[in-house]
Parts: C-alpha cells; structure tokens; sequence
C-alpha cells in the first residue's frame, strides 16, 4: 500500500463535529456561563448572611432562648450554649478581640 492510499485519521466519517454542533455548544457555553455565575454570586450571599446571623446567635448566646440554637443544631440545640462558652473562654471566633 502506497503512502499516498493511507487514509488520514480525519478523514473517517464522524471524526469532525458538524459546524452546527459548535456553534450549540458555544452558544450553550455563552448562555450557561453568565447563568451560572450569577447562581454563585446568589449561594455566595446567602451563604454570607447565613455565617453572619449565626455569629450573631453566638455572640449573644447568654442571652437567647434554646429554641435560638436550633438553626445551629437541629438534634442538639442545648449543646451550643456549652460550646460557645468554650468558644469565648478561648477566645475563638466571633468572641476574638480584632
């Protein structure tokens, strides 16, 4: 077999994606990628002000009724009162001095 005969690799059928499945696929790309970063920005600040309220329940532990450490700990809400005792005799977390 002359080199001349041999078959290139690109030239199998279905070895080159139709021009039409790329331009879906980077319109796909162009309308998934601004959807998707605004999804994370959004869980981003959720989870913000999630981290901030339950700073707050902690810093005024002293202060709150058990049914405030629910969110916190669902199963056992009467151990968070112990733990941020701990928490601020250590000064860890939201008790740290800046």
């Amino acid at each position: 077999m002359r080199r001349s005969e041999l078959k290139v690799r690109s030239d199998y059928p279905g070895r080159r994606a139709p021009r039409a499945v790329k331009v879906v696929l980077g319109a796909l790309l162009a309308v998934g990628i601004p959807l998707s970063y605004e999804q994370g920005l959004r869980q981003g600040r959720e989870t913000r002000d999630a981290r901030k309220s339950m700073a707050e329940v902690l810093r005024t532990y002293e202060t709150r009724p058990l049914r405030a450490f629910v969110p916190l700990e669902p199963n056992h809400p009467f151990v968070v009162p112990l733990l941020a005792s701990q928490l601020q005799r250590l000064e860890y977390n939201v008790f740290a001095e800046p």
